[in-house]
């Protein structure tokens, strides 16, 4: 039927028609050109969303209920999920239970009262490991004002988080420390001090800033004719030193100063710590009459400490050690009777994996205490060790044993592990490929040596005791023997080797 024949029966008029053809014209231009935009949009969006995706930065988009509704890749690959498994799901599980509740309250105050924030907030990483993390979240809102969604950015940032809490730590340290902290430039002059040093000088808060530290010397001078050049010299310097109050009056500090470098390790100024000894020098005297009673603890103390050590060896012996051979006899018997070789893999994993925990127990039980030293004596468990070390340390040791006194169970442990920490200190720093241990008895006395013929010493050059110092295990030793009425004595020479002898007053054996 022709456009004629239409118009004919619908009895429209040929103008009509033409105005209609031209609309149809026109929606169909419009159609296409909003065709064209859809298809931008969509361009648009999809190269939003693959910007969005592809972010180093972890960005996700959720309901005011926390609900996830995108994630990009990085939120996933960081959490180690698929979006599938995140979408549709409220991120607070992400968030350590003993955070959730403060995060739900957080997001909560943000849907009633939106803004742009940055919050920080702990998660869970895939290892179950806490981790730091910082969002900006940004509230969506529709035609009405209300908030349908937000889209959030966020990243790790765990080390800043420590850092800053270091940092927090440091100042708060600083600011509270009982010593007083004075910090200067390299000419002298105060620019920090923290409430401690004003206390210990006496003057008020802000007062010293601007002062030279050497108007607080008593022998004025001192900090240019002696801490100065130390410094110019090594870098620090410390020592006792007679200081005055704002009012005059003289006390006694132990100062420590140091240089402060800046990042080129240029010199920019000074740190000096300072402690009020006074009290200290005053107690001095009495602390002296406490060292007896001190060692009887510590011997005491360490006599409590082995019997603990041969309670859990006896532990770990009979009731661990004995349990676990047991268990391996029941695999083996078990093992007889099982027909499947899967089964009897498995049960062969189990064997191998009691065997090394059996292992292990026997290993701890010699490190705890010996049983070798209560179960065989005092010089086989000497020789034990000597085939230790030698096994451990390629180092050849002999054991000579000519006394006819041995030490009782109260002593006993102390020597082995007085021998123990000689023979460690000749691995360690004589270079020695040989050793001796060698008893005797004098009268009621007992005499060990320990020997080496490494690169000796000079006795005189033994540091002062400290926990990281080859002289904290003599000075030790010395202290727990002259508890027992013994001494200790060394005879070194470079290059001449080094004997260590321990001399203790001891009854016969019955």
């Amino acid at each position: 039927m022709s456009t004629k024949d239409v118009t004919d029966s619908l009895k429209i008029s040929p103008k009509s028609v033409k105005i209609l053809q031209e609309k149809i014209k026109t929606l169909e231009a419009a159609n296409k050109k909003y065709i064209a935009q859809i298809t931008s949009l969509q361009h648009s969006d999809d190269v939003h969303r693959a910007i969005v995706h592809d972010q180093v930065d972890l960005i996700c988009r959720f309901l005011p209920d926390t609900t996830l509704t995108f994630v990009n890749k990085a939120y996933c690959n960081y959490f180690q999920k698929p979006a599938d498994a995140l979408i549709g799901k409220s991120f607070i599980s992400l968030i350590p239970e003993f955070s959730r509740e403060s995060a739900i309250s957080y997001f909560q105050a943000l849907a009633n009262h939106p803004e742009i924030l940055a919050h920080e907030h702990p998660v869970l990483n895939p290892e179950g490991d806490v981790r730091w993390h910082q969002w900006v979240n940004i509230p969506i809102k529709n035609q009405q004002g209300e908030v349908y969604e937000f889209q959030a950015v966020g990243r790790d940032i765990t080390r800043m988080y420590e850092l800053r809490k270091q940092y927090q730590l440091f100042y708060h340290a600083v600011n509270t420390s009982i010593d007083g902290i004075i910090i200067t430039d390299l000419e002298g002059d105060i620019t920090s001090i923290n409430r401690a040093a004003e206390e210990i000088f006496q003057y008020d808060p802000g007062e010293l800033i601007g002062e030279n530290v050497e108007n607080l010397n008593a022998q004025y001078g001192f900090s240019a004719d002696v801490i100065i050049p130390a410094m110019k010299t090594t870098g620090r310097w410390k020592g006792e030193i007679l200081q005055r109050h704002k009012d005059g009056s003289i006390f006694p500090v132990f100062l420590t100063t140091s240089l402060i470098t800046d990042a080129e390790n240029k010199p920019i100024g000074m740190i000096g710590v300072s402690r009020d000894i006074s009290a200290q020098k005053e107690t001095e005297a009495t602390l002296l009459g406490y060292q007896s009673e001190l060692r009887s603890l510590a011997s005491a103390l360490s006599a409590s400490e082995e019997r603990e050590r041969r309670r859990i060896t006896t532990i770990l012996h009979d009731e661990i050690g004995q349990s676990l051979t047991l268990s391996m006899l029941h695999l083996e018997e078990l093992t007889d009777g099982v027909a499947s070789d899967t089964q009897k893999k498995q049960i062969s994993k189990v064997y191998d994996l009691i065997s090394k925990v059996l292992q292990h127990t026997r290993s701890l039980m010699f490190e705890l205490s010996p049983p070798v030293l209560y179960e065989l004596g005092f010089v086989a468990a000497l020789e034990w060790l000597a085939d230790k070390f030698e096994s451990e340390h390629s180092i050849a040791i002999t054991v000579k044993d000519d006394a006819a006194l041995q030490p009782d169970d109260d002593t006993r442990m102390f020597l082995f592990q007085a021998i123990r920490e000689l023979l460690l200190n000749i691995v360690k720093h004589s270079q020695s490929r040989t050793a001796r241990v060698a008893l005797r008895g004098e009268d009621d006395r007992l005499i060990i040596e320990v020997t080496d013929e490494g690169i000796g010493f000079r006795t005189q050059e033994i540091p002062r005791p400290s926990a990281a110092n080859r002289g904290f295990g003599l000075f030790n030793i010395r202290e727990r023997l002259h508890h027992y009425g013994g001494e200790l004595s060394i005879i070194s020479e470079k290059q001449q080797g080094t004997t260590v002898r321990l001399s203790l007053p001891l009854t016969a054996n019955p």
